[in-house]
């Protein structure tokens, strides 16, 4: 019973952590809360913006860049309408899965600061290469 309480917390305090070692999010990045913070909700709320500005400029360079072919912006769209959904759904899940009633928001803002800059790779990706 005392693992089955403590696993929220455990993965709570590693999520962070095993994030940043597959990807190339550093702790400097703005999709990072330290794990000490004490003000670590309010932390995660401005870093979520700090992910959703730097996504939307991406998307939106993807998108004048495909501008000549209205099919592929079109499905770049739908692509990106999906993937919001996903990343809401995935992150709702993993509160849901990991999270105790009073951390199942602070999960839930970490992995949609990941996912945010996550997304926001891939779509700097897909623009350098066309």
């Amino acid at each position: 019973m005392l693992i089955k309480n403590l696993l929220p917390i455990v993965v709570f305090l590693l999520l962070p952590s095993l994030c940043l070692a597959e990807s190339k999010i550093s702790s400097k990045d703005s999709a990072y809360c330290e794990q000490n913070s004490i003000n670590i909700i309010s932390c995660l709320i401005s870093k979520q913006g700090d992910t959703k500005t730097p996504l939307n400029k991406a998307y939106d360079k993807v998108y004048k860049t495909i501008s000549y072919d209205n099919s592929l912006q079109i499905a770049l769209e739908k692509s990106q309408i999906e993937w919001v959904k996903l990343r809401n759904e995935q992150c709702s899940l993993e509160a849901e899965i990991y999270g105790r009633q009073a951390d199942q928001y602070l999960i839930e803002q970490t992995c949609l600061n990941y996912l945010n800059k996550q997304r926001t790779l891939y779509l700097n990706s897909v623009e350098t290469a066309n």
